[in-house]
């Protein structure tokens, strides 16, 4: 299994709002295309992971309680 890194390096922070906004663009599509359409809060969640206010860890974790049946 492949480690997945939880934090961006401090090398590659702050990303511009415009990087932001790109990059969260390209995430949102390919999730569409795959026949995804994430909410607000997933993309929230996302920009997060990107600013490294959180981790994937911590988000999946969160996505994984708001989804619980």
């Amino acid at each position: 299994m492949t480690e997945r890194a939880t934090t961006r390096p401090s090398s590659e922070l702050p990303l511009s709002e415009r990087e932001m906004q790109n990059i969260l663009a390209m995430v949102e599509k390919g999730q569409q295309l795959a026949g995804h359409f994430p909410s607000d809060e997933d993309m929230a969640a996302a920009r997060r992971i990107l600013t490294g206010e959180s981790t994937y860890e911590a988000e999946m974790a969160d996505f994984e309680e708001r989804h619980r049946e």
